[in-house]
């Protein structure tokens, strides 16, 4: 099986979000309200946070949260099985994100959105969508800066993730595009059957990453209420929102971000999304020390490295994915940034030499699945 073609990835989840994020948690775990002001606080939030839902909270006050609530879990059942429970309490009205991807024209779409307003996004974790045999795949992993040494934080926020992803695709879509397959980093619990039962496909355990698999063809399915006038006009509500959220985010980031989730536009075209003029832009890159054609040229590096290690790709469909017109454009731009060309950086590169990868490897390691009867 040959290595995944990665759609896009995004490294780590939004630093900054919305206090709203934590109704559904929160009404979940049955927690009264005057322990809710006790527990926001704890985690250096304001008591009327959830009063006034688009309170500003950083991703770390949320996994705070997160933390203090698995320590009230009901331990009849296992994290992930509250996991599941709260991420199939979520519905797409329940916030401007949701909202904006019913209108979507595709699934792609739907991508494109999130990864550019990734504040208006509730997951926890890095996100992949991949292909591979023929079977696309969405896979959440969260940062070990952020899970610590708290397995319990780790397995929910993926599981959490990853049935959100679930539930969110069934409300777009519709049931006709089931998960196929899921997998789940961490050995089987207690129980087991009743988490297959719930997410209604085999699942298997101890595998490498947080995966739900799909048909290929689901990234170019419509959503039910595809309506491109709508989708516009939640859109830019939605942007307004995530400015809002963004406002000590270096514009260098922001730009990096586009380029990132992009097929590389030129600079007018990032000017615009970010509603600046091409000189502002330009000036304000520049105060920060850097420039478009940099910022370009590292993504385009990064991504090029990510592609040729993790990729037999010919190298005429890796340099299309760059944006450049042939595999020899793409050699002569490598051959500058690196001193290398493509095919000799990746005959010197061993795997792993990197740990900035968009998605773990298989490892071969012994996958145990659930067995599908009660």
């Amino acid at each position: 099986m040959g290595a995944p073609h990665v759609i896009c990835h995004t490294r780590r989840a939004a630093p900054r979000r919305t206090a709203n994020i934590l109704i559904g948690p929160l009404e979940y775990f049955r927690v009264p309200d005057h322990a809710k002001i006790s527990l926001l606080t704890e985690c250096g939030l304001p008591a009327n946070a959830l009063e006034e839902p688009d309170t500003p909270i950083t991703q770390r006050q949320q996994l705070m949260v997160i933390a203090r609530l698995l320590e009230r879990m009901d331990f009849g059942r296992s994290v992930p099985h509250h996991a599941l429970e709260v991420a199939h309490a979520y519905r797409l009205t329940h916030n401007i994100c949701g909202l904006t991807l019913m209108y979507a024209s595709s699934l792609k779409d739907c991508l494109r959105f999130i990864d550019a307003y990734p504040e208006l996004n509730w997951a926890h974790s890095s996100r992949t969508v991949a292909i591979e045999a023929e079977r696309a795949y969405v896979g959440y992993s969260l940062a070990e800066d952020l899970a610590g040494s708290n397995p319990s934080l780790r397995r929910y926020c993926e599981t959490n993730d990853l049935a959100g992803t679930i539930r969110t695709l069934r409300d777009l879509v519709g049931p006709a595009c089931p998960p196929l397959e899921v997998w789940l980093p961490f050995p089987p619990p207690p129980d087991h059957r009743e988490i297959r039962s719930k997410l209604d496909c085999p699942v298997l355990f101890d595998a490498p990453q947080a995966r739900a698999y799909f048909t290929s063809g689901i990234l170019d399915a419509p959503p039910l209420l595809a309506n491109p006038t709508v989708f516009r006009t939640y859109e830019k509500l939605a942007a307004q929102i995530a400015e809002g959220l963004r406002w000590d985010i270096p514009i260098s980031e922001q730009v990096r971000r586009i380029l990132t989730v992009s097929s590389f536009p030129g600079r007018d075209a990032v000017a615009a999304m970010l509603a600046l003029s091409p000189r502002t832009l330009a000036r304000r890159l520049d105060a920060e020390g850097t420039s478009y054609g940099e910022l370009q040229r590292e993504v385009r590096l990064g991504r090029a490295r990510e592609l040729l290690r993790d990729s037999r790709r010919p190298m005429a469909e890796i340099a299309d994915d760059l944006g450049f017109s042939d595999a020899a454009a793409f050699s002569r731009a490598f051959r500058s940034w690196t001193g290398q060309t493509p095919s000799g950086w990746r005959v010197t590169t061993e795997p792993g030499d990197d740990d900035d990868q968009p998605a773990p490897e298989d490892s071969g390691k012994r996958l145990h699945p659930v067995e599908s009867g009660p």
